[in-house]
């Protein structure tokens, strides 16, 4: 299993946990296993090497939208930036990230100003309300820190360092 893989993995079960009933999560949404939307009917059970399986499935697929529209927008990201914004895409969707001001900045090569914006997506639709989940709160710092990590701290300086020596021609 990849490094990225792993790390995502890792995050979005500890948020996610295990459920091998379905059941209406947060938002009234039919779940099951770590997470699992898509296909799960009443009554639906499963273990929790079906619901890893399930939830390596979707990663995969979202690693793949991901490094598909890095390459078209030309955005770099590090191992824990993509794992960071893997945890977030199985969260609210692929399609709810390429729409989201964390998109926008990458693509404008703001790193540090795409990685506030994660913490603002820490609220569920409960009706015509918005309503903040304390869950959804730790999670996004998480995934806000986890992107904000040391290696991209080092590739960030060392970037405006190269930019300042070839600009003054040292």
């Amino acid at each position: 299993m990849s490094e990225i893989i792993e790390k995502a993995t890792t995050l979005i079960m500890k948020y996610e946990g295990f459920r091998a009933n379905a059941y209406l999560d947060s938002a009234g949404v039919l779940t099951i296993g770590y997470g699992t939307t898509h296909g799960v009917v009443p009554r639906m059970t499963c273990t929790k090497t079906q619901a890893k399986s399930w939830l390596m499935e979707h990663i995969s697929k979202d690693l793949d939208a991901l490094t598909t529209w890095c390459e078209s927008e030309n955005i770099s990201l590090n191992t824990d930036q993509t794992a960071a914004i893997l945890s977030f895409t199985y969260n609210v969707g692929f399609s709810a990230f390429l729409g989201s001001s964390i998109a926008r900045d990458l693509k404008l090569g703001k790193y540090k100003d795409a990685a506030g914006h994660f913490t603002k997506w820490n609220k569920i639709r409960v009706g015509e309300k918005l309503v903040t989940l304390e869950g959804l709160t730790k999670r996004r710092h998480e995934e806000k820190r986890l992107f904000l990590s040391y290696k991209f701290v080092l590739f960030f300086w060392l970037h405006l360092f190269l930019v300042d020596f070839l600009h003054l021609g040292l």
